[in-house]
């Protein structure tokens, strides 16, 4: 060992902390009688880019935000400009020479000891980030040039801006040959676990996740198979028994057997919105591999409409991954903040989809509720493709329905102010008129709802506000403060301040209360609040639909609904009927309900979809999403 030093000791390694970056001196022992040591300088890696090749866009960022955005003159020292960029004194005036010739600064350098430098930003900081966007969009990728923006955009505008020129200015054909539909959304998405969620774009996202054992038939009005190719029922309908197709596989490749679908059903606790439609199942089994036998304490004949839900979707449960894992049309292959990626499953058991990928990518900026002429609203504007062509070289379609469900007011029939007080819950019902509060607020509310789900006749009377007054003055009303929960999103913000606003006017004190999903659901509603806002999801299965209305702890009115209507609805669960039969005796429990305004609908949504004339096969879905499984892309020029 020469000099004492092993020649096969570990390099010795040491480093020096200059600002806001490091620099490595890695030592190496050379085979020399002496032992010499060479020294390795090298730069190490700073938020993912080396600082030897950080762009003059990226100094410009940190320039821009130590001026606070502002295009007024400034003093500010080379010194200072230095430490702030990280570099040199030399190296600042050459990059303050470059984005001068680039016209995003102006720069009057001091002349002599103690003389002040000045410097103005010129360029708009968010032309400047979208027209780096644009850049990165043709030489790397499009998800690189919308993560710019998604981290360094500060104006809304800006953003829409970007969605309206970068998507529709790209010949996507010469970037990727897959058939990848990208499109905008203003909210990211919760975990998609029917178990713990039931929400408009969360219960789209898992259709075509998930699998169930039948599913639900709107043109012929019956089930047929899923994962199940047959079932059968005793004469009691308490013992269902499915019989499962072979060779289906779960997005990690393992099988769908018998197993994997009753830990499935067993996953609904008491917290999951379908807890209800397992509550009564004392034994489920596994027959075989592919028969499995559910078995209830009391007669469940309309089982098959819960199986056929996102309440019956079979997950695969794996520990080793925070992703859902299904058997559906598409896998889910990314989830953050900034986008969520569908990627088509190419061992799906049915017919593969045309489209190769899905990607939204979230944008909160753009959640607004405007008009569908301002289509990069993103909260209505679900489907918007990045066109092949340029925008003026083809036509936009459009997809439209109306809301099946409405956007819904109950008031607690357990608890508080308006349970036992009729005149009150008159003079709101006549105080909240749906046709002032669509024409004060816009945006995609629509029509006013006459009753929860858009089908039969209508169950309430016309508003009349001074009818209301006089109500008001007849009730037990003496300026209790009302307490009014909802959810944020889904416009539930502006809906609940133009009722806070409205029932002010009229003397009514209100409180609002709008907590994130997951947090409201948590809370003891039925004790807290006199009024919940929010969205009652229309289905193709109106039976399950009702259902679903009554049962669903996640939907409100379970919170509110009295035990007595709650016992209606458990009976005809339990009764075999014929549809239209039974139908007709939910549609009672809703009209009753309606007419003694515990439950205020209020709007339907225009649902619609945006789309370039190449994109063929597009349909609406229940929930007013795009079905991914139709699309296609008509590529090429003829």
């Amino acid at each position: 060992m020469p000099g004492g030093v092993p020649l096969f000791s570990p390099p010795v390694l040491l480093a020096i902390k200059p600002p806001l970056f490091f620099h490595s001196i890695m030592a190496v022992p050379k085979r020399e009688k002496k032992c010499k040591l060479d020294i390795v300088i090298f730069p190490l890696f700073y938020k993912d880019r080396r600082l030897g090749t950080m762009e003059l866009f990226e100094h410009y960022l940190m320039l821009a935000k130590r001026l606070n955005y502002s295009q007024a003159r400034q003093p500010l020292s080379v010194r200072t400009l230095a430490n702030e960029l990280s570099c040199t004194e030399r190296n600042a005036k050459l990059l303050v020479q470059k984005m001068q010739k680039r016209g995003w600064i102006e720069w009057r350098p001091g002349k002599g000891r103690g003389h002040v430098s000045y410097i103005r930003l010129l360029a708009d900081y968010d032309a400047v980030v979208i027209a780096e966007a644009k850049k990165r969009a043709s030489e790397q990728s499009l998800d690189a040039a919308i993560q710019l923006v998604q981290t360094y955009s500060r104006s809304h505008a800006s953003s829409r801006s970007f969605i309206d020129s970068i998507l529709n200015s790209i010949n996507l054909e010469q970037i990727e040959q897959e058939d990848h539909l990208r499109f905008p959304t203003y909210r990211g998405v919760c975990a998609l676990d029917p178990a713990t969620i039931h929400r408009r774009t969360e219960n789209h996202l898992m259709s075509h996740l998930f699998n169930q054992l039948v599913k639900y038939d709107p043109n012929n009005g019956c089930y047929i198979p899923d994962l199940a190719h047959y079932w059968e029922t005793d004469t009691t309908n308490t013992k269902w028994t499915f019989y499962l197709r072979k060779n289906i596989f779960f997005h990690n490749g393992q099988p769908c057997t018998a197993v994997e679908v009753g830990a499935s059903f067993l996953r609904h606790t008491e917290k999951s919105p379908y807890y209800w439609g397992i509550q009564h199942l004392h034994r489920l089994s596994a027959l075989s591999p592919y028969t499995v036998e559910f078995c209830f304490s009391k007669p469940t004949p309309h089982f098959l409409a819960f199986a056929a839900s996102l309440g019956g979707a079979i997950v695969y449960k794996d520990e080793m991954t925070s992703f859902p894992i299904g058997t559906g049309p598409f896998s889910l292959s990314d989830h953050s903040s900034k986008r969520l990626r569908l990627q088509a499953f190419p061992r799906y058991f049915s017919t593969r989809p045309h489209l190769d990928a899905v990607t939204m990518y979230i944008f909160p900026a753009l959640y607004d509720n405007e008009p569908e002429t301002a289509f990069l609203a993103a909260n209505q504007l679900n489907f918007y493709h990045y066109p092949y062509v340029e925008k003026e070289e083809h036509h936009f379609q459009q997809q439209h329905s109306m809301d099946i469900g409405c956007k819904l007011l109950s008031l607690n029939k357990k608890h508080g102010l308006c349970a036992n007080d009729t005149r009150l819950r008159e003079a709101l019902f006549h105080f909240l008129d749906p046709h002032s509060m669509i024409q004060d607020i816009g945006g995609t509310r629509s029509i006013p709802a006459d009753r929860v789900f858009a089908q039969g006749q209508s169950v309430l009377t016309t508003r009349n506000r001074l009818k209301g007054q006089a109500s008001l003055l007849k009730s037990n009303y003496h300026g209790e403060e009302l307490q009014l929960y909802s959810y944020t999103g889904a416009g539930n913000e502006r809906d609940a301040g133009w009722i806070e606003q409205t029932l002010k006017a009229e003397g009514i004190s209100v409180r609002l209360h709008l907590l994130p999903y997951h947090e409201l659901q948590q809370l003891d509603l039925e004790q807290k609040a006199d009024l919940l806002l929010g969205e009652q999801l229309g289905y193709d299965d109106k039976v399950y639909g009702y259902f679903s209305l009554f049962f669903d702890r996640h939907r409100f009115l379970y919170s509110h609904v009295g035990t007595d209507d709650l016992e209606k609805a458990k009976r005809l669960w339990h009764q075999e009927l014929k549809t239209e039969t039974l139908l007709a005796s939910l549609q009672t429990i809703e009209t009753s309900l309606c007419q003694a305004h515990y439950l205020l609908p209020l709007y339907r949504l225009k649902q619609f979809a945006l789309y370039p004339e190449y994109v063929k096969n597009v349909a609406l879905n229940a929930y007013g999403w795009v079905d991914y499984t139709t699309i296609w892309l008509k590529r090429g020029k003829s």
